[in-house]
């Protein structure tokens, strides 16, 4: 009787043991489950529409500039990659003066903020870049690496973490004392938008920019968002343009019209006056060859009859 009764005990404590296996087992299993990543997808409808929004806040800004008219425009434009190729013909009418402030504020955005998809992370923005290319290499458009599965799950993955570890970064957390991380990537915006009002000053030193400073911030916040959202997404989203001299392609180009009124269809490229948005794949991060010009660049056609003669800087 001892004997069957240890043995039914031994065959309880067993099935007891199995039960808090199996419910380990359970618990590891949805742990699991709920590691599993969520796909962050922003339509392309709503990637265009955000992009459309900060070149028509960055056109009106460009627009309200009293541009002076001695100011130097060789020391303010040869080293913008949007603007260094513009023509003197093209300085020289008031229209021509607009689109170039349009092109210096979005070189001054493209180069701070889409160069890479670290550019919002501050300090650490650029090693990060570094290794990622170093890693996946420089042979896509922008020297960026091709775009492949692993190397967007790199991409997106180390921005997920980076982010979700500091939170938003906004105009607001310029101040910001939680971590050293937060802190580097808080002052992003400041020294962008410092940038954009230091150029828009030598263009019109006279200008009160009191009430500039404020649309300045407001459309560096959203690029700041942009760019954010762009680098969490499992497609490839890049911010590109043309350079001067290619031929105008109106799959990923639009272009002013011509003086005359005509609409030109043809044509070489004479600058970019604002960038555009270019994806590479599904929101499923597949289909990495294919590529899709969300929102075309808008650039300046060489005129009729013209080479485009550029500004070089002086000694």
């Amino acid at each position: 009787m001892k004997s069957l009764r240890r043995d039914a005990l031994q065959a309880q404590s067993l099935r007891t043991q199995a039960q808090v296996s199996k419910d380990r087992m359970q618990a590891l299993q949805l742990e699991m489950l709920s590691r599993v990543e969520k796909v962050r997808t922003t339509p392309d409808d709503q990637l265009a529409q955000d992009f459309r929004t900060i070149k028509a806040m960055v056109r009106s800004l460009s627009r309200s500039i009293q541009i002076a008219p001695d100011v130097d425009v060789l020391a303010v434009l040869h080293s913008y990659d949007l603007a260094s190729s513009i023509s003197e013909h093209e300085w020289s009418t008031r229209g021509g003066r607009k689109r170039t402030v349009e092109a210096v504020i979005w070189s001054i955005l493209a180069g701070q903020l889409f160069d890479h998809p670290f550019s919002i992370l501050g300090t650490s923005g650029p090693l990060t870049n570094h290794v990622w290319r170093n890693v996946f290499g420089e042979m896509h458009c922008g020297s960026w690496p091709v775009p492949t599965a692993q190397c967007e799950r790199w991409r997106y993955m180390t921005m997920d973490s980076a982010i979700k570890a500091t939170g938003k970064v906004s105009m607001e957390d310029s101040n910001a004392k939680e971590t050293p991380q937060h802190q580097t990537m808080a002052k992003v915006p400041v020294h962008v938008s410092e940038a954009i009002r230091s150029n828009l000053f030598m263009f019109a030193p006279a200008e009160d920019f009191a009430s500039v400073a404020t649309i300045v911030s407001t459309i560096v916040d959203k690029a700041i968002g942009l760019a954010r959202e762009m680098a969490l997404q499992r497609c490839r989203l890049q911010v590109t343009f043309p350079l001067d001299g290619e031929v105008y392609n109106p799959d990923c180009m639009e272009t002013l019209s011509d003086p005359d009124g005509d609409d030109v269809e043809e044509g070489t490229v004479a600058y970019a006056i604002n960038p555009g948005l270019t994806k590479w794949g599904d929101a499923h991060g597949e289909n990495l060859d294919q590529r899709l010009d969300v929102v075309p660049a808008l650039v300046q056609l060489e005129p009729k009859g013209m080479m485009g003669v550029k500004l070089e800087p002086q000694d």
